[in-house]
């Protein structure tokens, strides 16, 4: 179980070699910290549970109380210019793209069972497409309503095919507007035993992509 803020306060206080004078700046590093982490993680979006507070000596943590702790070390560390500060932010970052690989992989290992509504989870799109017939000139207008990103791909694909027109140029891929979890995880996989100036943009672009060619066909 996470611990709380007073626990967690007690530690940070520990590991900056601060009295309890310092217990007001440092709670507002921690709650900062917490909202940050919370806001990267998302798992509000996730299960569709209420954000937990986070403001009482009591109160545990949301998320993982050692992001929320390091990231805490960070903000102080720079805050009263640590020489050791850089050191604390790389350590809440590796930390974080962990959580997240580990997050994604817990999401995807869950039997599959039948979901409680949550409007997080749901994502409908509309195409509307002007286009001019090759063969006889005439005018078009193709709408396509589709929920899914395999299914948009294939229905559009087919749409323009039926109309003469070329419905990916070789070389391309119709990828949804917002990346999937499948495409997300990759890219995340893509950094994990990685440094930033050694990954290139390319390389997490294209882990990307991979995924979202992979993704299963609902239609």
């Amino acid at each position: 179980m996470n611990r709380t803020l007073g626990e967690l306060l007690t530690e940070l206080r520990k590991r900056l070699d601060m009295d309890e004078k310092s217990n007001p700046i440092l709670t507002s590093f921690l709650q900062e910290a917490h909202d940050i982490m919370y806001a990267q993680l998302n798992p509000t979006a996730i299960d569709c549970r209420e954000r937990p507070r986070f403001t009482y000596q009591t109160d545990i943590s949301g998320v993982s109380d050692r992001l929320v702790l390091l990231y805490a070390l960070a903000l102080a560390k720079s805050h009263y210019r640590h020489p050791d500060a850089q050191v604390a932010v790389s350590a809440c970052t590796n930390l974080l793209r962990l959580e997240k690989i580990r997050q994604h992989q817990n999401r995807r290992a869950q039997p599959t069972e039948p979901e409680a509504p949550c409007v997080a989870n749901v994502l409908t799109l509309k195409f509307e497409f002007d286009t001019v017939d090759k063969e006889t000139g005439e005018p078009n207008r193709l709408t396509i309503s589709v929920s899914g990103a395999a299914e948009a791909v294939h229905k559009v694909n087919d749409a323009m095919s039926r109309m003469n027109m070329q419905p990916v140029p070789p070389g391309h891929v119709v990828v949804p507007l917002e990346p999937t979890e499948e495409m997300e995880l990759d890219a995340y996989q893509s950094l994990a035993h990685k440094t930033w100036p050694n990954t290139t943009a390319g390389e997490i672009y294209r882990a990307m992509i991979a995924a979202a060619k992979k993704e299963p066909d609902h239609g």
